[in-house]
């Protein structure tokens, strides 16, 4: 299989606790509406999808990307555990203190939405 690597245009979040300059200074990303740039998701998401950038400029989605050709982007393995991008990757960017965050697993948040309601 040929191994490819692509450059990446990704989703900036503009939370109020954001920096307004951090992701420009370090990764050069233009910040022309001056609003706080928290998180650079990079990934699969509903709310925010990375898209490549060809070799002319064109931009794919990588979720289309993907789902054409699941088997050679993802490999074997993880097509098989997960059917798509198993993760997020984000980089934050705090102006502000943030509390932590932990994501439980589909069947924890079952569990824990069960005892909620009960």
């Amino acid at each position: 299989m040929k191994q490819t690597i692509w450059k990446l245009e990704n989703c900036i979040k503009d939370y109020d606790w954001g920096s307004i300059d951090s992701i420009t200074t370090l990764f050069g990303i233009k910040n022309p509406s001056q609003k706080p740039m928290a998180e650079i998701w990079m990934g699969i998401h509903p709310l925010g999808c990375s898209k490549i950038i060809g070799l002319n400029g064109e931009k794919i989605n990588l979720n289309a990307l993907i789902n054409q050709n699941p088997l050679q982007i993802l490999g074997k393995n993880t097509y098989q555990l997960f059917g798509t991008l198993p993760y997020l990757f984000k980089v934050l960017a705090a102006n502000k203190p943030l509390s932590i965050q932990v994501h439980p697993t589909k069947a924890d948040a079952k569990k824990g939405f069960e005892k909620k309601i009960n």
